[in-house]
């Protein structure tokens, strides 16, 4: 059960298609301006002869099956919803003799077979890894090649996998001046609330006042990975490449503004267009490689599998504006090697231990 929390955090994306964000994403813009009739489409009318593509992998079709089996064709969706979405559910899901109630967790982790999952080890994870060139601090420094796996491109495809960059969050959100409409969104990394922060700060001093098992957990799971490649790394270049990596996290919690973990509610922002966004940003002054971000391309490849065209003109809005200009400071003077550790979402992991 050594690896079991690694397995648990990502092998879950080895086993279902690559894709599975961007679909959801866009099928939400999709939907919405298919069915808005009433709404002026100032930018692009998807209703336009536009082939979309519809998952065919089996996994859709098993979800798909799973919620007809679910639906209670008889009921009036008008009259109770509820019952006509959910009310066959328990014909195909019964509750067990022993059990006084049966949920869809509880369901997954009666079905899932943990001897099956031990015995793959962590080589779905690293096969995820391999494809954007591996995990930087799992690696010897002659092993990884910053100008073939830039940070950018690292994020790109964690963007699609997991559903958003590892330092910032672009959503597609019910624009509040129209509720008949979705807009983008960008904001800082919301899911660092103020008291993750504080927790975070407590384990990097137990990194650096040596706790053993906060210490070791974190060697141990690096180690883990190297293995796996057959990888020997040098003790002194490990510790740097970790301590690089916290005090790092420790930065970019630094220019998260408090209080606005939950942007609903912030009055902080500007309704933009890409083409401005990009501006914006590119005002900050920082000019280094590893503060380059190309918002235009990001939010097309997101889009991409739904086989919907983005382009500059489209609107964004921007909370937290000023947070842009701090993150491209802050990726400006860091070095591509920790650049590319972040992008794997490892404070996630690290947190996790």
């Amino acid at each position: 059960m050594q690896l079991s929390w690694i397995i648990c955090h990502l092998s879950i994306v080895s086993a279902i298609p690559l894709y599975p964000s961007s679909q959801s994403f866009a099928r939400i813009w999709r939907i919405v301006n298919t069915n808005d009739t009433e709404a002026n489409l100032d930018h692009h009318d998807y209703r336009e002869n536009q082939e979309q593509r519809i998952c065919e992998t089996k996994y859709c079709y098993q979800i798909a099956k799973k919620i007809e089996e679910s639906r209670d064709a008889t009921v009036d969706p008008c009259e109770n919803f509820y019952q006509y979405a959910c009310g066959s559910w328990n014909k195909h899901n019964p509750i067990p003799d022993n059990k006084v109630e049966w949920s869809e967790d509880e369901i997954k982790a009666n079905k899932t077979n943990n001897h099956a999952i031990e015995k793959r080890g962590i080589k779905p994870i690293q096969e995820i890894l391999d494809r954007t060139g591996g995990w930087p601090v799992a690696m010897p420094f002659n092993k990884w090649d910053p100008d073939k796996t830039p940070w950018q491109r690292i994020d790109k495809e964690y963007m699609i996998l997991i559903g958003n960059s590892a330092f910032y969050n672009l959503e597609y959100e019910i624009d509040l001046n129209n509720t008949k409409r979705y807009v983008l969104t960008i904001d800082q990394a919301t899911e660092y609330p103020l008291s993750r922060k504080r927790l975070f700060v407590n384990m990097f001093e137990m990194f650096l006042y040596d706790d053993d098992q906060y210490t070791l957990g974190i060697f141990r799971m690096i180690q883990a990975f190297a293995r796996e490649k057959g990888y020997v790394l040098n003790r002194r270049h490990l510790i740097i490449d970790v301590v690089e990596m916290l005090y790092f996290e420790l930065e970019l919690l630094e220019i998260i503004e408090n209080g606005k973990e939950s942007h609903t509610v912030s009055d902080n922002f500007e309704r933009m267009t890409i083409e401005q966004l990009q501006k914006w940003y590119d005002n900050s002054g920082v000019n280094t490689s590893t503060a380059k971000i190309d918002f235009l391309e990001m939010i097309q490849y997101s889009f991409k599998m739904a086989n919907i065209d983005i382009n500059s003109s489209e609107p964004i809005i921007v909370y937290n504006p000023i947070f842009l200009h701090k993150l491209a400071t802050l990726l400006g003077k860091t070095s591509r090697r920790v650049l590319g550790d972040e992008g794997y979402k490892v404070r996630d992991v690290i947190v996790v231990v």
